[in-house]
This record gives C-alpha cells, structure tokens and sequence, in this order.
C-alpha cells in the first residue's frame, strides 16, 4: 500500500495542522498509509504519539523511520533539518508548511504559508518564488472541522474559560492560579478544558511558590478551592465556541480562540522563568550542570521583552488584535485586564442590540 510521510513535533502542530490535513488526504487518497514522523522538541509532552494515532495510520520517530519510500512527505513543525535529511535519503518530493531555510532549500519541492505577508518573507531567504504557494491557515480547518457553524453573536459575558496548555506541570501550576483569578471576578461562571497531552491531574494541586494561587482539590468534573471551582468541560471547539472570555496561555489555542471570535486574554508568567521551555542558546541552558538555570532565570524575561508579541493572532496582525499580560504577574494583574475586556465585549454588545 503506498504511504505518506508528515514530519510534526509539538501539540501545537499536531491539533492545529497535522489533524486537518489527514483528514483531507484521506478523503482525497483513501488508499494511501499516513506515517508520521516526530522530532524532537522542547516543547513535546511526551503523549504526542497517543494524540497523533487518533488521525493516522502509523506513528515513528527518527529511531525507527520506516525503510519503503513513501510518495511523499510533508512537513509540519521541526528543524527543518530533519525533514531534509529524509527527503535526501529517500529521494521524494518533499513540501514544508510555514517554514524555509535556504541552506535546505535544494532538499524541498515546495513550500505553503499561511498569507501573502508569509510568501514575501520566505521570498526575502531567497526562496524561489514559483516554490511557493500561500493555501491559508491549518488552524481555521481544524477548528471549523468541529465545529457544525461558527459560534453565534454572544450576550453579555457570563463563562470565563481558562486554557492552562499541554505540559502537565504547566498546567497544574497554572489551575491553582486561575482560581485566585477567579475569586477576584465573581458572578462568572468558571471553566477548563485540559488538553489531550495530558495525563489526569494529581488529585490535589499545590501552588508554585512563586506563582499565587490557592490550594485544590481535583475531581473528574472540577478543581476546587476556596469558596470557588472550575469546572472541566470536554475538549473540543464547541467548549471554546461557547465560551464568553478565554483567558489562556500562549499557543495555538489563541488562534483557535480567534478563529472562533472569542474575546481572549493571553498571559505569559514570567514568575519562574527558569521553568519555561525554550529554544535556541536560551534552551539549551537547561542542559548546563549548576549555574545554568539560573542563567536562563536571568536571561529568558530580557528575551521576552524583545520579541514582540506572544499571542498568535498579535504575531500574524502584527499589531495587537487580543490583548496580552506579561512578566511577573498577580491574580490582581490578569483578573483587572479580564475585567476590562469583559466590560468591552458587555458595551459592544449592547451597541448591537441597540
């Protein structure tokens, strides 16, 4: 039977581009074997593997890439390094999403991006520009795919949605922080919806020392604190498309919060910054015995401050469409921007129905 390869990495990829385009191959070429490939990440959780099963046939990493040549591949996140070296070996034609480098530029048939803005930067790596093509945003598919109709115009605000990301840690120090959010903007509803990279949560949850929060208590439909809860609700887009306010971190599922025209609040802790997954020199200090996360400690937040916008949709506008709260950060901080917000979405609302 023949095969097509996908090069992926991250939850991010996988939820946001590999699982619209599976689907839209296998409609096209029922007959053929998507393989996937993982790469090595910094941002990988580790259940990549589970999650990609869910929308392919056959899942690898580099240790055990499969001998029979496949049609082609695709690549979807990574070095792009890794994705050459495959097409090299193996002799196929080779497309990448999003991404060029001109040192492997001989080694790819093509490229796709996003938007025409996407098309003149690789044009400015001297990427031939009958290579490449702009097909638009994966994430619009992978949200609209399901969803049965774009969400309608909402009522004044009345559910608060948390998104604490993909890496277990990460989100267990984050849930006991949305609940001080929470009890500093009462008469919401309060929800979470966990990501499907992560294993059930500990069933008691203890605030970082550096990052406020309250103690709580975990059950399959809440996590409990103090005279407030969060309740879990189903992953999926239509938990998103029903949300009033979504208050998450950075990632895709700002795009996908976006996509759905949900007013979002995107926050980035800077509270323990030698705990914040990195990449490039910065990344690489994790690795360095002793001094080396204090070293990252000191020189992640100056990174930070120079890059610009952190949430997706700000990095394609460039220009800030959804607002963003960064640096060492209260619940007093995020919950007065969330008010704000709410009290934005609550005025253009009533200007519509007047």
């Amino acid at each position: 039977m023949p095969s097509f390869w996908i090069t992926a990495n991250s939850p991010g990829e996988i939820s946001g581009w590999l699982k619209p385009v599976a689907k839209r191959l296998k409609q096209r070429r029922p007959d053929l074997t998507l393989q996937v490939i993982l790469l090595p990440c910094t941002f990988a959780t580790g259940h990549e593997a589970e999650v990609a099963k869910q929308v392919v046939d056959e899942v690898y990493t580099l240790a055990n890439v499969p001998k029979t040549r496949p049609e082609g591949l695709l690549h979807l996140g990574g070095d792009l390094m890794y994705a050459a070296f495959l097409a090299r070996q193996h002799g196929m034609p080779t497309w990448a999403y999003q991404w060029a480098q001109r040192q492997w530029d001989r080694f790819f048939t093509g490229y796709l991006v996003k938007t025409d803005q996407d098309r003149d930067r690789l044009l400015r790596q001297r990427i031939a520009p009958d290579k490449i093509y702009v097909v638009g945003d994966l994430v619009t598919d992978s949200v609209l795919d399901q969803i049965d109709a774009p969400p309608a115009p909402k009522q004044p605000p009345q559910t608060i949605l948390y998104l604490p990301g993909s890496r277990q840690r990460e989100a267990e120090q984050l849930l006991p922080f949305f609940l001080s959010v929470s009890k500093l903007l009462p008469g919401f509803r309060y929800e979470t919806m966990l990501s499907p990279f992560l294993q059930p949560l500990a069933p008691r949850l203890v605030p970082h020392p550096k990052l406020e929060g309250m103690p709580a208590e975990t059950t399959p439909e809440a996590i409990v604190g103090d005279g407030v809860s969060i309740a879990i609700r189903p992953h999926g887009m239509a938990t998103v498309a029903h949300a009033d306010l979504v208050v998450s971190i950075p990632g895709t599922k700002t795009a996908e919060a976006a996509v759905l025209g949900r007013p979002t609040v995107t926050i980035l802790p800077l509270n323990a910054p030698e705990e914040i997954p990195s990449v490039g020199l910065v990344g690489l200090l994790d690795y360095l015995p002793g001094v080396g996360r204090m070293v990252k400690g000191f020189f992640l937040p100056r990174m930070v401050a120079r890059m610009g916008y952190v949430a997706q949709p700000n990095i394609l506008a460039g220009h800030e469409v959804v607002p963003e709260v960064r640096g060492v950060l209260t619940a007093a901080m995020v919950g007065e921007r969330v008010s704000a917000l709410l009290k934005e979405a609550e005025t253009m609302s009533r200007m519509a129905i007047e």
